[in-house]
């Protein structure tokens, strides 16, 4: 829900991304409002957005889908992606504002 856009706003792979110490702030700002959404509807998420990072800067510096979909051409799934994570966030009340932020910004890109 963050690394896709992340990438496709800033036409950068993972590690490049995570590479920055201000764009895994951003992700994990990003995950931390998903969480919130989470714990309002009794899910529970086990690892933190710390171990998640961690998880994706050893896979290495890979091109995301969302990446690959803006460099074709074709049109950015942010519905089910971010859109849905935003939409279920205002339903229950959650600010979310780093994750709408980056949702307007990314449909503004999108072909």
């Amino acid at each position: 829900m963050n690394m896709n856009p992340l990438s496709a706003l800033t036409r950068s792979a993972t590690a490049t991304m995570l590479g920055s110490a201000e764009v895994r702030e951003l992700c994990a700002h990003m995950m931390r409002e998903m969480q919130q959404c989470a714990a309002r509807l009794d899910l529970r998420i086990d690892m933190s957005p710390e171990e998640r990072i961690g998880i994706t800067q050893r896979l290495g510096n890979f091109a995301t889908s969302m990446l690959a979909d803006l460099e074709a051409g074709r049109p950015l799934e942010l519905a089910p992606q971010l859109g849905a994570v935003v939409e279920i966030a205002g339903l229950l009340g959650v600010p979310a504002p780093f994750s709408r932020s980056i949702l307007g910004l990314a449909r503004l890109i999108s072909p």
